[in-house]
């Protein structure tokens, strides 16, 4: 599946949106999850 730079700024600003709907305790949890999840994948 090959998105265009269209769909790509579209999923991009729908995530930002997302963020700024969410609470920031919310933001730091699932970034720290993130950073979690990478640092087991090394």
């Amino acid at each position: 599946m090959s998105l265009n730079s269209g769909q790509v700024i579209g999923i991009i600003s729908l995530l930002a949106l997302s963020f700024m709907v969410q609470e920031p305790s919310e933001i730091i949890e699932w970034s720290s999850a993130r950073s979690r999840f990478c640092s087991f994948l090394r």
